[in-house]
């Protein structure tokens, strides 16, 4: 039995624990990103790091030192992103230089030279352990059925609590609601208790009577990571609800693995998550960025043309200091932004960004959105 953890980023956790339980191998859950944890991580990641980098690897080093883990899984990548380095970045500082002895997968895609359908098929008989091959299959196919299910589930939920917090004065009442919610799917193993758990928090949720009104409508775009992990954004989603903003984010895990990793799946793996095609992506970044650029830079662009054409008051680019896709596709949101009439506003994020600052910018931006709104009445 291993025990296994793997870098926080939002809620993604829950579906790998799924997975695991259901294999018998032992999750170690990562835990809450902290100060500690940041600085952990600039201090031993090198200095041209990515902000997600130093946050995950700060993030493993505090696993680590638990000696809880005995088993570190992350994905590869593959493209003009400095994602693809993180995995070996990640072994090389936490064995050769602090010593740490584990075992490291690295979920490379299945294409030379990133990885071979041999080093698949390693990492396979891995997970398998003393299982037969029935079992395995079986458990597998079990397992990442309910991880799915847990992710999806989960990300209906947020995404509820990202518009209805807006229309609160006192976020904490939905928050409680989807906290219990939460904690509850992460530790269950049936389908129809998740899905049941689900429903009671959506109508919870939905029974509580708005407080606020004319409130605005705000799409988030950007890099995956900095979306989904709320500590390496300094909760801007919150500062905006909390300031009568409803959002809607463009990047949700499930839907990168439907757009990118569900094409790799074996058949009844790729059954469970379905696929979702690039086209629409494609049609609407098309006039302003033909290109892929790495990251999620095609999408942000594209999202952003979407957005407009619902009607949304403007859009939020939230992005890494110095990300390479994100920061052309923030030189392109410039040219979107003109000429489609859409108020976008860029924020880099890295460990020194401050809270302070952030605020200013993010009221200022409310402040020309309720006055374009006023403007158009």
């Amino acid at each position: 039995m291993r025990k296994v953890t793997l870098p926080r980023m939002g809620y993604s956790y829950i579906g790998f624990r799924a997975v695991f339980d259901e294999l018998g191998h032992e999750f170690f859950e990562p835990l809450p990103l902290t100060k500690r944890t940041l600085d952990l991580g600039v201090k031993h990641a090198p200095e041209f790091a990515c902000f997600p980098f130093k946050i995950t690897l700060g993030n493993l080093i505090e696993a680590l030192e638990t000696g809880k883990v005995d088993t570190i899984i992350t994905a590869g990548g593959i493209g003009p992103c400095r994602y693809g380095f993180y995995g070996v970045m990640y072994e090389k500082i936490l064995k050769e230089e602090l010593g740490y002895n584990f075992d490291f997968i690295l979920l490379d895609p299945p294409v030379k030279p990133y990885g071979s359908f041999k080093r698949v098929w390693d990492i396979v008989l891995k997970w398998k352990s003393e299982l037969s091959w029935r079992d395995f299959i079986k458990r597998l196919v079990r397992g990442f059925k309910l991880a799915w299910r847990k992710l999806k589930r989960v990300e209906e939920l947020e995404a509820l609590l990202l518009k209805k917090r807006a229309w609160v004065k006192d976020s904490s009442k939905v928050e409680a609601i989807f906290k219990s919610a939460i904690d509850k799917m992460n530790l269950s193993r049936d389908l129809d208790e998740v899905d049941r758990i689900f429903e009671e928090a959506r109508e919870k949720m939905e029974s509580i009577p708005p407080e606020r009104d004319n409130v605005l409508k705000v799409g988030v775009v950007g890099e995956i990571y900095t979306i989904l992990e709320p500590f390496s954004n300094l909760n801007t989603e919150k500062l905006l609800n909390e300031r009568g903003v409803e959002i809607e984010r463009a990047v949700w895990t499930t839907e990168f693995i439907e757009y990118n990793i569900s094409p790799g799946l074996p058949f009844p793996l790729k059954q469970i998550v379905g696929y979702k095609g690039k086209e629409e992506i494609e049609k609407y970044s098309k006039p302003f960025l033909n290109e892929f650029v790495g990251g999620h830079g095609r999408e942000t662009v594209a999202h952003t043309v979407m957005f407009k054409k619902k009607g949304f008051d403007g859009v939020v680019h939230i992005l890494p200091f110095s990300c390479m896709p994100e920061v052309v596709a923030r030189s392109i949101l410039e040219r979107v932004s003109r000429e489609l009439d859409i108020p976008v506003l860029s924020l880099s994020f890295d460990e020194f960004t401050g809270e302070a600052g952030l605020i200013t910018r993010l009221e200022a931006f409310i402040d020309l959105l309720q006055m374009r709104r006023r403007l158009a009445a």
